[in-house]
C-alpha cells in the first residue's frame, strides 16, 4: 500500500513526523479492514513517535484510535484506559470537540462492560459539549446514542424522547439517512409496546427513506420490523412479503461484504 511505502521511505529519511503520519494512515487502513492486530501495532508505534515529538494533539488522537482498536478486539478495559487518556489530553489542549468524541468512546466502552449508568453519564457529557458548540449533526448523534442506550435498558419513554429529539434535528438539517435509522428504532419500540399502528407508521417511513437513499442495512432492519408487525396482526400476506424483502436485503449485504473482502485479499 502507498501508506506502507511512505512509512518505509520516511523511516529511511529519519523523518519522525512523516513516519508517524504514515503509521497513522497504515493503522487506519488495517482498522478499516478489521485487521486489529496490525492496526494496534502501527498505532502504538505512531503514539510513541508522537510522544517523542511532544505532539499533544497527536498523542490524544492516537490514544483515541488505539481505544477504538481495543474496542474492536474486545479489550474493553484497555479501550477505556486509552479513551480516558485521550480525554485528559484533549482537556489539556482545550479541544472541546475532541473531548466530546472521547466521551463517546468512553461511553461505548462502558456499554460493552455492561456499566450502563456510566455510559449514560459520558454520553450526556458529550451531548453537553456539542450542544455548547451548536454542532447539530453531533447533537443528533448523541441523542440517538442515548435513545439506543435507554432502548437497551427497556426504558421505552426515555428512548422515544431521545430518538424524537434526534429526528427533529435530522429533519431540520436534512439528514435523511440518520432519520431513517431513528424512525426504525422508534418503530421497534412501538412494536415492543404493542402499539402496532405507530409501529407501522414509523417502520414504513423508515423503509421509504431507506429505499430512496439506497441504504440496504436500514431497509433490512425496517423489513424485519414490518415482518414481525404483520405476524402480530395475523396479516400473513404482508408478513411474507416483508420477510422476502428482508432476506433479499440481507443476502445482498452479505454478497457485498464477501466481494469487499475478496478485493482486499
Amino acid at each position: 500500500e502507498k501508506s506502507e511505502i511512505a512509512r518505509d521511505l520516511s523511516g529511511k529519511l529519519n523523518f519522525k513526523r512523516g513516519l508517524a503520519n504514515s503509521l497513522v494512515q497504515t493503522g487506519a487502513s488495517y482498522y478499516s479492514k478489521g485487521n486489529y492486530t496490525e492496526a494496534l501495532e502501527n498505532n502504538l508505534a505512531a503514539l510513541k513517535l508522537k510522544e517523542s515529538l511532544g505532539d499533544k494533539k497527536g498523542i490524544s488522537d492516537m490514544n483515541g484510535a488505539i481505544g477504538s482498536v481495543h474496542l474492536g478486539m474486545g479489550n474493553y478495559d484497555d479501550a477505556l484506559k486509552n479513551y480516558t487518556k485521550a480525554l485528559e489530553v484533549k482537556k489539556e489542549i482545550g479541544d472541546k470537540y475532541g473531548c466530546a468524541v472521547a466521551y463517546n468512546g468512553i461511553a461505548n466502552a462502558y456499554i460493552y462492560k455492561q456499566e450502563l449508568t456510566n455510559a449514560m453519564i459520558n454520553y450526556n457529557e458529550g451531548l453537553s459539549i456539542v450542544t455548547e458548540l451548536k454542532d447539530q449533526h453531533a447533537i443528533a448523534y448523541f441523542y440517538n446514542n442515548l435513545g439506543a442506550l435507554y432502548d437497551r435498558m427497556k426504558e421505552n419513554e426515555s428512548a422515544l424522547k431521545n430518538y424524537q429529539s434526534a429526528i427533529k434535528i435530522q429533519e431540520e438539517i436534512g439528514d435523511k439517512r440518520g432519520a431513517a435509522m431513528c424512525y426504525n428504532n422508534i418503530a421497534s419500540i412501538y412494536l415492543r409496546k404493542n402499539d402496532l399502528v405507530s409501529c407501522e407508521k414509523y417502520a414504513l417511513k423508515s423503509l421509504l427513506i431507506a429505499e430512496e437513499m439506497e441504504v440496504l442495512t436500514t431497509q433490512k432492519n425496517a423489513n424485519q420490523v414490518l415482518n414481525e408487525l404483520y405476524l402480530k396482526k395475523n396479516d400473513y400476506k404482508n408478513a411474507y412479503r416483508s420477510f422476502l424483502r428482508f432476506i433479499a436485503n440481507r443476502d445482498t449485504l452479505v454478497n457485498k461484504e464477501n466481494t469487499r473482502k475478496t478485493v482486499q485479499m
